[in-house]
């Protein structure tokens, strides 16, 4: 039997792995899901395997399996996304050792369990929940930031483990690095109907906003488990792009949410707008939930951009650079800087912005401030953050992405 090291990429025969099989997991689009034990090390992990049954499919088989895990592995060892721990490829199946292997399962049964409990007796398992809003919307971000749409966000895409969420299952994502940008269209390589954006089950033009579709429906099926009063959202046999509207009404006017989460309303609602550009970005998303107590794990407080470098640090470098060099912050700068003029671009210790995901906001409250100052910092600030000019600040949406 052969032995398995952490990074390993093996091609073996299927008589010489060395995996007692202990459960059955579940399966997706692009494979079946097996807790299997390594008889060497006693280790245990997630194995998902694609069998592949003739040479007609196994190109097809290998360059799902091998998007995966190069996906994967670009993540390094993100606190919300699964890790690869080495990989096989045999005559007749492709196999990805995967761990962890989350203790609750995946997200979908994890609120099954939840919503069969009496309210009374969910005051242990409400906090993970709670977490999850901030937790699924930094670990999104850290997708998004990375060039990396998904593709197919549900619950059954989560895993919850240690009382922590993690996203699985990119089989079908797309790197879009190399692209311009991030806006496909056509036939969707795979999708789940019930938590598709309408411009993806339309098969129209798409792009990360969809998955902040698809996570704001995650959101929803949270809210029926937290809140009350709520029920069954949408009937399993429909889609949540169907009965949008009146889950909107139902979000805003009727159901009841705890207290501390009541902006949660909102972002949903943009969230899930049937219009992708005016949906938040999964940034946006998180900077709003970071400030409410207990919406997220301290990791990602800790964390709140790629590289452990805080916003707020990001934010006095670039509006402190535009003190200095404002001429050559922006193509077409002139009609914006010339208006901006008579604002002092330094801020003082005591003008910190009141959020870091909008540098204007240090500088709200000068005479002489409007809408074009705003626009002129938060554009600026957007190129200093590497968007390459395609997101701008919106007031009560967030950073607005556009292709």
């Amino acid at each position: 039997m052969v032995r398995f090291s952490e990074g390993d990429d093996l091609t073996v025969n299927e008589e010489e792995l060395p995996f007692t099989l202990l459960d059955n997991l579940g399966h997706g689009h692009s494979g079946i899901v097996e807790k299997v034990q390594d008889k060497h090390t006693g280790k245990v992990y997630a194995r998902k395997k694609i069998i592949i049954r003739g040479q007609r499919v196994k190109a097809e088989k290998e360059k799902i399996f091998w998007n995966e895990v190069k996906i994967i592995r670009s993540f390094e060892k993100h606190h919300h996304i699964i890790r690869v721990f080495a990989t096989y490829m045999a005559k007749r199946e492709v196999g990805l050792l995967l761990e962890p292997v989350a203790d609750e399962g995946d997200l979908a049964r994890f609120l099954d369990y939840v919503s069969e409990m009496p309210y009374g007796q969910r005051h242990n398992i409400l906090p993970i929940l709670y977490r999850a809003f901030g937790c699924l919307a930094a670990g999104l971000g850290f997708i998004h930031r990375r060039h990396i749409r998904h593709k197919d966000i549900k619950p059954q895409n989560i895993l919850v483990h240690n009382n922590s969420v993690i996203y699985t299952d990119f089989g079908y994502s797309l790197d879009y690095a190399t692209f311009s940008q991030s806006t496909t269209d056509g036939q969707p390589d795979a999708l789940t109907r019930r938590y598709s954006a309408p411009e993806v089950l339309a098969k129209e033009k798409r792009n990360k906003s969809s998955d902040v579709f698809s996570l704001g429906c995650v959101y929803l099926e949270i809210v029926a488990a937290v809140g009350t009063g709520v029920g069954e959202i949408v009937p399993q046999e429909k889609s949540f792009s169907e009965e949008m509207s009146n889950i909107h009404n139902n979000l805003q006017n009727h159901w009841l949410l705890p207290s501390h989460l009541d902006e949660l309303r909102q972002m949903i609602i943009l969230m899930t707008a049937r219009d992708r550009c005016e949906r938040s970005t999964a940034d946006s998303i998180f900077g709003q939930l970071r400030d409410i107590e207990g919406a997220s794990c301290k990791e990602c407080q800790e964390s709140v951009s790629e590289g452990k470098v805080s916003y707020k640090s990001q934010l006095a470098s670039s509006v402190n650079s535009l003190g200095t060099s404002k001429s050559k912050v922006l193509p077409n700068h002139q009609s914006w800087s010339n208006s901006i003029s008579t604002i002092p671009l330094t801020p003082s210790k005591t003008r910190i912005p009141r959020n870091f995901y909008d540098p204007s906001s240090s500088l709200e409250g000068y005479a002489d401030w409007n809408h074009d100052h705003q626009r002129y910092l938060s554009v600026a600030w957007s190129y200093m953050n590497s968007r390459h000019y395609r997101e701008h600040y919106v007031q009560g949406v967030g950073w607005t992405f556009y292709d």
